[in-house]
């Protein structure tokens, strides 16, 4: 592979160096990666150990997708001996390997490539250390920010070593977020980054002060891109998307001004505020209760509880939420289906409803084993439930990283308010229940009865003033039937859009729906699911596809939005134009880029149900793992399926990926001619990083923009923004590398003519001195370190390592922050089986709450330690 002149250029510009190297999609970042590797740092590995010395060569990407890409340029571009470690569940032991097995994988590997969660895990544990590290690439260096990984490994452990034992670092980022003096230049700035920015600085802000850095500081590295005389020789290789504006008809009458389409939307609205959120407001006081209640039974609230109040926290012990299932995953369900609904139109939001709300959540080792579909269902059990813990810590066992990543997934561990508090709040969201659900069953008894209702519950006991004893009663009844009402409103609303009236009635009667719905279990194994079904049969194939030639041959609703037919007639366009213009190695392709993982799932099923569409848009969907907080935690998509989708795109089997923004970095697709932003990007970085897929000669990148003059003057007002964001931020660039260019030049000179051995690395941004840990850090004797922002997980990691008693769910350590005149105070909760029955409490204060609950998880840490109970590796001692 011959290297292009700027890159054999800044090869030797960076050599010795550290460095951030601003650079386009496509120009060969990686290729400039490899040269190092191969030039500068393979020799010396080599001979280090015939010598019996060992350092690892670390390459780092934020997604799985991006690991497993970059390891196999790694290894079929240069011959490297690469190999990947990430947080997926094919690497289901990686979280246990020990310190000698590490040894051997880096004694084994040329390149190490993984995740950075993954070098957290090794460098907290001390299975790896950075001083073993010899280079550490970071691509998609832009992340290097706030409390991302990518920051914790350079202010924790970096930046609090001594340089002398520091490794080289290379940053690679087509968008330099955070590049110093983009602020004053109003790169990017809007209120709103302002406050986010103000905001990261508090409990995000590294132990040595990183928070007020920029991305050259925290890097260590200055900012170097293409010498200003081989600028030509980029252009040449590298084309550049042109922006296109693509507009919707949103103010088409049959649209806009449809009743039954703003009706249902006025629904699923009133049905999210006053059911399905009071519902999982009321689910999470109860999870808090419980906690307090498993706590007093575990005597761990003696001294703080009234015998009264104990009394009325048992009664709380023994609800079980399988009788009514989660209301958090059902709230954001129907929030979903209202999304594809407003967006994307009714057959979309039936098809949502379909595969999501109305679909089996199987069991993850038997979709493991089926190995056919590339989409899985986990459950989204609600915070604090026992399903929510036991789904953690069965991920916690399959997944690569138990520590960082079981930190983002395990349920709620904030105790928060008092049990009185907590009392008082669930009685007031259960009256809104029972009133919401009231006003339900007296005008539509064939979603619930009043029969029903009267039932569950009379109507004294919807008073806020309820005892704890009838509040405990009452809730699984009324969150039983608040489950029901959720989905058959969907159900009702959904088929009055696709379905006459008497078919979806009898829908809505049928002793089989109504079971279904009445049982959580029923619903989680998928016994609704024909309910789904039925709806999406009553529209033909041909009807979709009618809509989107615009053939009247639908005499209903409008079956999709004028956004989503305005997306479909333009790939339709885009494809036929494009069409036997090129040879078998040439060919059309196309990405559009949504916000969420059901919209890109059910805009693939769209294409692949339109017959004449399917033949020529051959279309699939690119989503990520289960991200934990998300809105679609339900959708998941493994490394496994995800290398096989990207695989099929890029020989051509597929022309067409619908991603969410898992696929806008880094992703290399040499074929596709045409980007296409379903929502506008959220900022600068997303715009460079999306346009940057369009890699073909004559590509767009393409702006989805309303018709109608208010809405469209704000997008693009947003467009001409981010353009002109990206233009000023390439002039900073170009000032910033000329003068690291000078800069090296100098060192250079002065080094030769002085002493040539004394021109050591040159970064020299923070100063020669390593910079001090936060005085709250567990160092531990073989080299691992639990650092601030470290603590929670690898607590976590800890109890779930613990003996679980014959119980569904691991033991897990519970927090409560309280507001104090002088800041805040945090009380840890450990588990009874960790040998630590007295509760934790954090000092002096702290300024925040978060800060104030890493401090506690880190004191509880420090009196494991001293108690026997953390080995060297902060493992539990055996």
């Amino acid at each position: 592979m011959e290297d292009r002149e700027y890159q054999r250029e800044l090869i030797e510009l960076v050599k010795g160096n550290n460095a951030l190297i601003v650079l386009p999609t496509g120009s060969g970042k990686t290729d400039i990666a490899a040269r190092v590797i191969q030039q500068q740092h393979l020799p010396a590995a080599a001979a280090a150990k015939a010598a019996g010395s060992v350092k690892a060569i670390v390459f780092l990407a934020p997604t799985n997708p991006l690991v497993a890409q970059q390891c196999i340029v790694l290894k079929e571009g240069y011959g490297m001996a690469a190999r990947a470690y990430h947080g997926d569940g094919s690497q289901k032991d990686i979280s246990s390997w020990s310190a000698d097995i590490w040894a051997r994988e880096v004694a084994a590997a040329d390149v190490m490539v993984m995740t950075p969660d993954v070098l957290l895990h090794l460098l907290a544990h001390g299975s790896m250390t950075m001083r073993n590290i010899s280079l550490l690439v970071f691509d998609e260096a832009h992340h290097c920010n706030s409390d991302h990984p990518y920051a914790q490994i350079m202010e924790d452990f970096y930046h609090t070593l001594e340089p002398q034992h520091r490794p080289q670092v290379l940053g690679f980022t087509a968008s330099p977020k955070g590049l110093e003096g983009a602020e004053d230049r109003g790169i990017g700035a809007s209120k709103s980054s302002k406050r986010k920015r103000g905001k990261s600085k508090g409990a995000g802000a590294a132990a040595v002060g990183g928070g007020e850095w920029g991305l050259q500081q925290r890097l260590d590295a200055r900012l170097v891109t293409v010498a200003d005389h081989l600028r030509q020789g980029l252009a040449d290789c590298v084309p550049v998307p042109a922006n296109e504006l693509l507009q919707y008809a949103d103010d088409d009458p049959a649209w806009a001004e449809h009743p039954g389409i703003a009706g249902a939307c006025t629904t699923l609205t009133s049905a999210l505020e006053g059911l399905t959120r009071p519902a999982k407001l009321s689910e999470a006081a109860l999870a808090q209760l419980q906690h307090y209640a498993s706590l007093y039974a575990a005597g761990q609230l003696d001294a703080e509880v009234s015998s009264t109040a104990a009394a009325d926290l048992a009664c709380f012990a023994a609800i079980n939420e399988a009788e009514f299932g989660s209301m958090e995953a059902l709230d954001k369900q129907v929030r979903g289906t209202k999304t594809c609904l407003e967006s994307l139109g009714p057959w979309p939001a039936a098809m949502a409803a379909h595969l999501d709300m109305l679909a089996a959540i199987p069991e993850e080792e038997a979709a493991a084993a089926a190995g056919s579909s590339s989409i899985s269902r986990a459950p989204e059990p609600a915070p604090g439930s026992a399903d929510a813990e036991a789904v953690a810590a069965a991920r916690a066992r399959a997944r690569g990283i138990v520590d960082i990543e079981l930190a983002k997934m395990l349920a709620k561990d904030d105790l928060g308010k008092t049990p009185e508090e907590l009392l008082q709040e669930l009685g007031f969201h259960l009256k809104s229940v029972y009133d919401w659900l009231a006003a339900l069953a007296s005008s539509q008894p064939a979603i619930l009865t009043p029969a029903e209702l009267a039932t569950a519950a009379n109507s004294s006991s919807s008073r806020s003033s309820s005892t704890p004893h009838q509040l405990a009663a009452l809730a699984p009844a009324l969150l039983r039937l608040a489950g029901k009402a959720a989905v058959l409103m969907v159900v009702s609303v959904l088929g009055g859009l696709l379905m006459p009236d008497a078919d979806r009635d009898a829908l809505l009667r049928d002793p089989d729906v109504q079971a279904a719905a009445s049982s959580a279990g029923k619903r989680a194994r998928g016994q609704l699911q024909h309910a789904g079904a039925a709806m999406l049969q009553h529209v033909p194939d041909t009807c979709l596809q009618a809509q989107s030639t615009r053939a009247p041959a639908w005499r209903g609703a409008p079956l999709l939005s004028p956004k989503l037919l305005s997306l479909l007639r333009s790939l339709a366009t885009q494809q036929a134009d494009a069409d036997g213009g090129g040879g078998s190695d040439d060919w059309w392709s196309a990405l559009v880029f949504v916000e969420t993982k059901l919209s890109a799932l059910v805009v693939s099923q769209l294409l692949q149900r339109c017959p004449d569409m399917a033949t020529k848009l051959r279309a699939d969907y690119l989503i990520g793992d289960t991200e934990p907080g998300g809105r679609n935690q339900c959708l998941s998509m493994d490394t496994k399926a995800q290398a096989r989708v990207v695989d099929r795109f890029r020989r051509g089997d597929l022309n067409l990926l619908v991603a969410t923004n898992i696929g806008s970095e880094g992703m290399d697709f040499k074929q596709c001619a045409a980007v296409v932003a379903f929502e506008p990007p959220p900022d600068l970085t997303s715009y460079i990083q999306a346009r940057g897929r369009a890699r073909k000669q004559g590509s767009q990148y393409c702006w989805l923009v309303p018709r109608s003059t208010a809405a469209a003057k704000a997008l693009v007002g947003k467009q001409s923004k981010r353009i002109s964001d990206a233009q000023l931020q390439d002039e900073l660039v170009r000032e910033t590398s000329a003068a690291t260019r000078q800069l090296l030049q100098q060192h250079r000179s002065s080094s030769s003519s002085s002493n040539p051995a004394a021109a050591g690395r040159q970064s020299g941004l923070n100063g020669s001195a390593a910079l001090p840990h936060n005085a709250a850090h567990l160092l531990m004797p073989k080299g691992g370190i639990a650092t601030l922002r470290l603590a929670q997980p690898l607590l976590i990691g800890f109890c779930t390592k613990l003996d679980w008693g014959g119980r569904a769910k691991p033991p897990q350590a519970f927090y409560r922050t309280v507001q104090l005149q002088e800041g805040f105070h945090t009380t840890v909760y450990l588990p009874s089986s960790s040998g630590i029955w007295q509760p934790v409490a954090t000092a002096p204060c702290c300024s925040n709450a978060k800060a104030s609950k890493n401090a506690g998880a880190l004191q509880a840490l420090k009196e494991l330690r001293q108690a026997g109970r953390l080995d060297d590796w902060l493992q539990p001692k055996k």
